[in-house]
């Protein structure tokens, strides 16, 4: 599945490999309709903070019937020398139902930043840490510059059943394809 969306220079191109599909699992553009219920929900107050990025953020929808207990997604682009440049980004929570596993049902708001993918991880949030203001300006800046992103769902962890995905961050190999929590 892919979703393209434009800004007046960048490109946002949204990648899912096929096999998510089957456990219920996408990536939508966090400006998608769709994804308004759970990005209210995930950045609430803090929503204002990333408006000038929504464009490059996306939300990882859980419409299975199970947990997610890991999540990686990933950015690539060339900077404005042309230089590839690639970043996963991956949450992960095993413990015995922590509410920052994704529940069936629920999403995951996705920036191209970790510091801020940890923030809006969190259940509930602590206060919007100082100098996100500094970073999203960084990021917009930077961005703005590029012509194409793509933006694409690594891996999942599914709670009974193990990792789907491409993995290129390597979880079945650092978490011997972990299916359940402790």
């Amino acid at each position: 599945m892919e979703f393209a969306t434009a800004s007046a220079q960048t490109n946002v191109k949204i990648t899912v490999a096929p096999e998510f599909a089957g456990h219920g699992i996408t990536l939508v553009p966090a400006t998608d309709p769709d994804a308004a219920a759970q990005l209210q929900q995930r950045a609430g107050v803090d929503l204002a903070m990333i408006q000038s990025i929504r464009r490059y953020a996306v939300v990882l929808l859980n419409n299975s019937d199970k947990r997610l207990l890991q999540t990686t997604v990933g950015y690539k682009w060339r900077d404005a020398e042309g230089n590839p440049k690639m970043f996963l980004y991956s949450l992960m929570d095993y413990n015995v139902d922590p509410p920052t596993q994704i529940k069936p049902g629920e999403g995951r708001l996705f920036v191209p930043q970790q510091g801020l993918n940890l923030h809006f991880g969190m259940v509930p949030r602590r206060a919007t840490p100082a100098g996100y203001q500094d970073i999203v300006a960084a990021i917009e800046r930077d961005l703005s510059q590029v012509t194409n992103i793509e933006v694409f769902l690594d891996s999942v962890t599914v709670e009974g059943f193990g990792v789907v995905g491409p993995d290129r961050f390597g979880v079945r190999e650092k978490d011997n394809n972990r299916s359940t929590t402790y």
